[in-house]
């Protein structure tokens, strides 16, 4: 059973792990630091490699978003431009062009390193249970462009408490293999369709608070009430 067990979970811990150490990478209260501390205990004299993996894994998925926000900036500007070159006969991009270079010149030496680089530069933060990490990052943001977007792609994945299996039994119950060319849009329709249907049929749950301050729905009572 044991043997079971384990091989289950470096089955699923081998295609999560790498989305796990980044999210825990992107948030400030840990960074890297964390891998460095856990993974000497997770991986024993192979640690540094897999720490070495998760950082390039981190810079390969940071490029990767920084590629595509240049081409979106490129873009943006191209086109903010030709509006400003349109204004009036006069073009305004020009008069700000000194001013481009002259700002060059001063962060030539911060631009030789990345977002990420100055990101795991700086210290964490301490920990705190309280602690609002999609906060954070909407209010710094504005200093890690790239990362906020990696930041809110990654901390969104939501994390479930249902076995893998159970959360896609339904998909197994209407796809079988004489009905397994159902377009996806239509799989989702009826899943979707089946879950509200039992939920109509059903009705919203009335709960009311018991003597011990925990919520129960209607209809059901504790085996202490029913014992007199």
């Amino acid at each position: 059973m044991a043997s079971k067990m384990v091989a289950k979970f470096e089955k699923y811990w081998s295609v999560i792990h790498g989305i796990m150490g980044i999210a825990s990478v992107l948030d400030p209260r840990y960074k890297l630091n964390i891998l460095e501390y856990f993974f000497p205990k997770l991986y024993g004299s192979s640690s540094s490699i897999e720490i070495n993996n998760m950082k390039k894994l981190c810079y390969s998925l940071f490029e990767d978003y920084q590629n595509k926000t240049v081409g979106v900036v490129e873009n943006s500007g191209a086109q903010l431009n030709d509006n400003e070159s349109n204004t009036d006969g006069l073009n305004v991009s020009n008069l700000l062009t000194g001013y481009d270079l002259f700002v060059n010149d001063d962060t030539n030496e911060s631009q030789s390193k990345s977002e990420l680089d100055l990101y795991l530069e700086e210290k964490v933060l301490p920990r705190s249970a309280t602690f609002d990490i999609l906060g954070w990052w909407k209010t710094n943001g504005i200093k890690y462009p790239t990362l906020r977007k990696i930041a809110k792609d990654i901390l969104a994945i939501p994390i479930s408490i249902v076995a893998s299996e159970s959360a896609f039994s339904t998909g197994g119950r209407l796809l079988s293999s004489h009905r397994s060319r159902l377009h996806q849009d239509t799989v989702e329709a009826l899943m979707c369709a089946q879950s509200w249907l039992k939920h109509e049929k059903e009705g919203p749950k009335q709960y009311i608070e018991t003597k011990d301050k925990r919520l129960q729905p209607v209809g059901e009572s504790d085996s202490d009430d029913e014992v007199k």
